[in-house]
């Protein structure tokens, strides 16, 4: 099964949603940095300390060991935080936006949990999370006042 993007209101509907399962590592690990290399994103995060295989064919591939630095090869460009932001419109998680310009990577969001937004909003970049056990990445919207 591919890796999906699965997209909170708040934090409050992500804790409702986990429970208890919140705080254990499988469930819930941090993503520490996101790479974009051609059509693809590259996800770190530090989850265990297994010899790394990442499955580099796919389209979102993971880190688990906390840095990918002997599979990057200088053309990545890091993903900034102020630089991503979910599309309601079209229900698409936006990479490297630009202005007047298309983003430079789009995925399509599995599921939407809570109240969709009637604009564009951004992500939560404190708040972004890797569930191995389901292989999805949870992202939290900004609450903007």
């Amino acid at each position: 099964m591919a890796t999906s993007f699965h997209v909170y209101d708040n934090i409050e509907t992500y804790n409702n949603k986990y429970g208890d399962n919140r705080n254990l590592l499988e469930f819930s690990s941090n993503i520490i940095d996101c790479f974009i290399k051609g059509e693809k994103i590259y996800v770190v995060t530090n989850t265990n300390m297994e010899k790394e295989r990442p499955q580099l064919h796919r389209t979102i591939v993971h880190f688990r060991n906390g840095n990918a630095d002997n599979y990057l090869d200088g053309d990545e460009i890091l993903v900034l935080h102020d630089k991503t932001h979910y599309n309601p419109k079209n229900n698409n998680i936006e990479f490297g936006i630009r202005f007047l310009r298309k983003p430079m990577l789009k995925f399509f969001v599995g599921r939407f949990h809570g109240e969709k937004p009637k604009k564009c909003k951004k992500i939560d970049w404190s708040q972004r999370f890797y569930d191995v056990i389901n292989d999805r990445i949870n992202l939290v919207l900004k609450n903007e006042c």
